[in-house]
C-alpha cells in the first residue's frame, strides 16, 4: 500500500465515525439513520471524541423521545386530568442529583 493510499484509508476511517469511538459502523449508521437511540454509554463515547458533553447528547435524545411521545399521545394527553392541585416544576439546571433518590 502506498503512503498516499494509506493516508486516504486513515482519513476514510476517521470520517466513518466508528473507529474513534470503538463501535461498529453499523451502530453509528443506525444512530445516524434514527434506528438506534443514544444510550448513556454511547453519550460518553461521543463526548470523548467530539468534546460535546455526554449530558448534551443525552438531552438531545431525551428531547427527541419527548417529541415523539407527545405526537403519539396527541389525542390522549388533553383528556388526562391532574391529580394534584398545584403543578410542580423543576427549573432547568436544578434537576435532582442521583444521590437525592
Amino acid at each position: 500500500m502506498s503512503a498516499s493510499s494509506a493516508s486516504a484509508a486513515q482519513r476514510s476511517d476517521r470520517h466513518s465515525g466508528a473507529e474513534p469511538i470503538t463501535v461498529s459502523r453499523l451502530t453509528v449508521n443506525e444512530i445516524i439513520n434514527d434506528r438506534r437511540t443514544i444510550t448513556a454509554e454511547m453519550a460518553l463515547r461521543l463526548e470523548a471524541v467530539t468534546r460535546v458533553s455526554a449530558a448534551m447528547w443525552l438531552n438531545l435524545q431525551r428531547m427527541v423521545d419527548l417529541h415523539r411521545a407527545r405526537a403519539a399521545l396527541a389525542e390522549t394527553l388533553p383528556r388526562l386530568r391532574p391529580i394534584t392541585a398545584k403543578r410542580e416544576f423543576v427549573e432547568a439546571g436544578e434537576e435532582p442529583e442521583l444521590e437525592d433518590f
